[in-house]
């Protein structure tokens, strides 16, 4: 909705009408709400989220290209302490690239453009995808993952988005597990 102002300019709003009550005399009273500063509040938002998004990712890419060819290429060459900080490295590379992902797609959600391509998934292979993501975290907090699967079935769904729900929901449940603890996927029909 929009309303025009006294000098002519339109304004974005939210109107709020309840329906006439008898308590009121048969009366309703409208409530209207200004929303052009929480629409440029947003769109600042949006705009620092695709900045921030983009100028992570470039640094990002080469960051990631350059321990790849490093450990696809040196690794017979260096100590077996230097390989594995360059594997931690890889893999902490990775987590914050699908972090830049993960704020890109919220600019795109926001924004009402994030595609949704569902398909018929299995289950167990969305959920053994998500505990993939994550083993490398969880091996690093030492927190263990169990699986218990109690229905076994096709689910239709975008399985990107929801092996990247699945994995955000493990992440921080091993994020504030204690060490030695376990963190428990149960999956019910």
């Amino acid at each position: 909705l929009e309303g025009l102002r006294s000098d002519g300019q339109t304004f974005p709003l939210e109107l709020a009408l309840p329906a006439p009550s008898p308590e009121r005399g048969g009366h309703a009273t409208a409530t209207v709400h200004d929303l052009t500063e929480r629409k440029r509040v947003d769109r600042l938002k949006d705009e620092f989220l695709s900045t921030v998004s983009h100028e992570l990712r470039t640094p990002l890419t080469s960051i990631r290209g350059a321990l790849g060819i490093t450990l696809g290429t040196m690794t017979a060459t260096l100590p077996k302490r230097a390989t594995d900080l360059l594997a931690l490295a890889d893999r902490n590379a990775h987590r914050l690239t699908a972090l830049v992902d993960d704020l890109l797609d919220l600019g795109r959600a926001s924004a009402g453009s994030l595609e949704i391509i569902q398909q018929r998934v299995s289950m167990s292979a969305l959920v053994a995808d998500a505990v993939d993501g994550v083993r490398t975290y969880a091996s690093e907090r030492e927190v263990g993952v169990a699986v218990e699967a109690h229905w076994e079935g096709d689910l239709w769904v975008d399985p990107q988005r929801m092996v990247q729900v699945l994995s955000n929901l493990l992440s921080n449940a091993l994020k504030f597990s204690p060490e030695g603890g376990e963190v428990r996927l149960v999956a019910l029909e």
